[in-house]
């Protein structure tokens, strides 16, 4: 009879490790599952904000190409290249220097844009005249001029009877009309289209 309760107490006690080694085993990979979790969450937290940076960068990568697509010599506003001239020409040839290059004479379409120019402070054609019809403004895309417009006080006022053509004058958000064959510097603007 001995033998059966030794050999049952050994058993107990064979079960009892197996149970606490077990056990151990389980705290151990509760233990290494909770490391895991952590880890895991910090490395969804470190992907968000690598995600996040490689995005902020990809629109930077877009805003300069979009700068990059301005020829040496232009300036960037907007969806537009600007080539402010250093030479003085009449209202036609630098309409035509413009075409030249790949350009109009400047539209202007807001007074951001407006604000945009007046940092030039340049007497400077600009792509309006009346040339076709006396009183009724254009743009040299053929559009009317309408909404805002920056005229001078007193302006136009077709001095002579021959301003037909419209500078920027240096001056902050005025405009003038003066004769078309007088020389001056000139304001192209080419929209970016890629």
């Amino acid at each position: 009879g001995e033998e059966i309760v030794d050999g049952t107490a050994s058993h107990y006690d064979t079960l009892t490790k197996e149970r606490d080694a077990l056990t151990k085993e389980r705290d151990q990979l509760k233990a290494s599952s909770n490391n895991l979790m952590t880890e895991k969450n910090q490395l969804q937290s470190r992907y968000y904000t690598v995600s996040a940076r490689r995005d902020a960068l990809q629109l930077e990568v877009d805003r300069l190409k979009l700068v990059q697509n301005c020829p040496q010599g232009w300036e960037k506003f907007g969806c537009s290249c600007y080539y402010v001239s250093s030479a003085s020409i009449t209202w036609s040839e630098s309409r035509e220097d413009c075409a030249n290059k790949g350009a109009h004479l400047v539209i202007i379409n807001s007074r951001e844009e407006q604000a945009f120019l007046n940092k030039f402070a340049v007497r400077a054609w600009i792509g309006l005249s009346d040339r076709e019809d006396e009183g009724k403004w254009k743009w040299v895309d053929g559009s009317p001029l309408v909404g805002e417009a920056f005229w001078r006080k007193g302006e136009p006022n077709d001095h002579s009877g021959n301003e037909d053509c419209v500078e920027l004058t240096g001056v902050e958000y005025q405009w003038n009309d003066i004769l078309c064959t007088q020389r001056q510097s000139w304001i192209c603007e080419n929209v970016i289209t890629n």
